[in-house]
């Protein structure tokens, strides 16, 4: 079975004094949580297997807030057929088109954290 990756983040409701953590782990080992904090503590979001900047920088998550050349900054989502893409107001468009056409920026954040990065052209 291949290891799902994913990256957790800790739930609003469980943070304290700004505290943004995340935490990697993966599906078939189970979830495990950093010492005092329990499972229900976090959200996750699933790795996509796709990294920023054309496939040379960061691992992109669901979620992850993302910028491309021309339309500015997308949600990474997965849609109904399974694909990767970027969410706009707009519409989907699909990561590995992005890649063909050199557009893929880097990620500038996630919906967790920054959210102000979502104008209102952006879903």
């Amino acid at each position: 079975m291949e290891n799902i990756k994913f990256r957790q983040f800790l739930k609003d409701a469980y943070r304290k004094n700004g505290e943004s953590f995340h935490y990697w782990g993966y599906i078939s080992d189970g979830f495990v949580s950093p010492v005092g904090k329990n499972i229900s503590d976090f959200e996750g979001a699933q790795y996509t297997g796709i990294k920023d900047k054309n496939g040379e920088g960061e691992e992109m998550c669901f979620g992850d807030i993302v910028y491309a050349a021309g339309h500015g900054n997308g949600v990474v989502v997965k849609n109904y057929y399974g694909e990767w893409g970027l969410n706009y107001a707009e519409g989907f468009i699909p990561i590995h088109d992005l890649i063909m056409e050199k557009d893929l920026g880097e990620i500038k954040g996630n919906v967790h954290e920054n959210p102000e990065l979502l104008g209102k052209s952006n879903a």
